[in-house]
């Protein structure tokens, strides 16, 4: 029992993770319009990180290409996902749990949280394909520092922003 407990608390901090993740990434790329609509799309041409890193228009359209590209992969993907918390949800109000139906949900609730994941991760690949070497830099630095904040003392950075996490 205590490793299904394991287990769920593993499953758990990789959800956390995984919406920490994303909400960096949605505060880098400005996904939300003052409506709060989904319009990530629209919104790449008045984003501050197309300000900061002085995107031209032909670079600002690949990007928001990759990005719909992305959106497009990663909904089935979420669907499931949700539909698997859901299940297992129901399973845990209900009681009708077996340890073969808890490791079925969350094996599966693992699987659909790696490839979300790793979609995000080649959408980052994809948006650095387009970026000049300054460019590059400058996305890697805020990157980094919306992974890297002041509360997270303990997170493993790397190079200056070790300075900026252990204050």
């Amino acid at each position: 029992m205590k490793k299904k407990l394991l287990f769920i608390v593993l499953i758990l901090s990789l959800g956390l993770n995984l919406g920490v993740f994303l909400r960096v990434a949605s505060h880098l790329f400005n996904k939300r319009n003052d409506a709060g609509r989904n319009c990530m799309e629209y919104q790449w041409h008045r984003s501050s990180l197309k300000k900061d890193l002085n995107l031209n228009e032909e670079q600002t359209k690949k990007i928001q290409d990759y990005q719909k590209q992305m959106e497009t992969q990663s909904a089935t993907i979420k669907n499931s996902l949700n539909q698997e918390r859901k299940e297992l949800l129901a399973l845990i109000k209900n009681g009708n749990l077996s340890e073969s139906l808890i490791d079925k949900h969350l094996s599966e609730i693992s699987n659909y949280q790696g490839q979300l994941e790793k979609k995000v991760i080649q959408h980052i690949i994809n948006i650095k394909t387009v970026l000049t070497p300054e460019q590059l830099r400058k996305f890697n630095y805020s990157f980094e520092q919306g992974l890297c904040p002041k509360s997270m003392k303990e997170m493993p950075c790397r190079g200056y922003m070790r300075n900026k996490c252990s204050d």
